[in-house]
């Protein structure tokens, strides 16, 4: 619906305005994202939203589809200063600000993306459908797909040194022109979706499980909920 909750000692909800369903709305927001100190939203018709003094205000000058148009989405955002922010999505279409104006980087797939992770400003990470794995700046990247780990990306993180991935299809960390699929030694398969980092630790957030890494073994974290 377009909300956006804060949560303190109460809950706060907070209405970013044309976003959500409805006849005059641009429909649902896919992805918060804190940049330099600053909170973004992104979604469906290309809306990017920032929030200032207060209020949530319209980001999107030169590239918000119209509300007649089918649409297509953006799916997740990231940056490394307010002058340099990406936001991916669907049919690989990616975006890139330079603190003046946003523009359409040329992108090597015409796949869904699902997750970036900047690096640095030379350094990008994009992950998307059939596994493919991007990395690159701007208008240059390079592809990887491994036909040993080609489900959907949802996830993808840098940590120390070593890029990993999450899927449907588990966890990974890309080699040159591959993927090595990772066994986290829980004896059973792992649905993987987000990756984070929090606390030095690498964490893999899935439908059904919970795992942090921290360069040399996962542990699982059980939701209490969970437990039988």
């Amino acid at each position: 619906r377009g909300e956006v909750a804060r949560l303190g000692d109460e809950v706060e909800l907070e209405q970013v305005p044309q976003a959500g369903t409805g006849p005059d709305n641009y429909g649902y927001l896919n992805r918060i994202a804190s940049i330099e100190g600053q909170l973004y939203v992104c979604g469906f018709r290309r809306q990017v939203c920032i929030r200032r003094d207060g209020r949530w205000q319209r980001f999107d000058a030169g590239m918000l589809e119209p509300l007649s148009a089918r649409g297509s989405s953006f799916e997740a955002m990231d940056g490394i200063a307010s002058d340099c922010i990406y936001a991916v999505g669907s049919g690989g279409q990616i975006w890139h600000y330079d603190g003046k104006a946003w523009r359409q980087c040329a992108s090597p797939t015409n796949v869904d993306l699902h997750e970036v992770h900047c690096v640095s400003r030379d350094r990008v990470l994009v992950v998307g459908q059939r596994g493919v794995v991007l990395v690159g700046a701007l208008d240059s990247w390079t592809t990887t797909v491994d036909p040993d780990f080609d489900e959907d990306l949802w996830g993808v993180a840098e940590f120390k040194g070593e890029v990993y991935l999450a899927g449907y299809g588990g966890l990974g960390r890309l080699r040159p022109g591959g993927v090595d699929v990772l066994d986290p030694g829980l004896g059973r398969g792992v649905l993987g979706y987000r990756l984070r980092m929090q606390g030095g630790l690498l964490w893999s957030i899935g439908n059904d499980d919970i795992l942090c890494f921290d360069g040399k073994r996962w542990t699982e974290v059980v939701c209490p909920d969970n437990v039988p």
